[in-house]
């Protein structure tokens, strides 16, 4: 039932034009190939050099690889720096 309801939210926002933030929506903000901000996670799974793996409302993110860091973490938001191959919503 949460899928639905998160489905839902996103609806609405595209349709009212709003934030992804404003329905509870994850925000991913690429910058190159080297850094990524993850904005309204829900914490981490699983982090490596190789692979990080990000909790969402709606599943995991995860970004594959080299000589990723977490660089800056917080309840709202974090952001994953090194060299980004691949990134695959679960």
């Amino acid at each position: 039932m949460a899928r639905g309801l998160d489905a839902l939210g996103a609806e609405i926002a595209e349709r009212l034009e709003l934030p992804a933030g404003t329905a509870g929506l994850v925000k991913l903000t690429l910058m190159g190939r080297s850094r990524a901000l993850i904005e309204n996670h829900r914490g981490i799974s699983s982090y490596s050099a190789e692979r990080a793996e990000v909790k969402l409302a709606s599943g995991v993110l995860r970004i594959d690889g080299e000589g990723l860091e977490l660089t800056a973490l917080d309840r709202s938001a974090l952001l994953v720096s090194g060299r980004i191959l691949a990134l695959s919503f679960l």
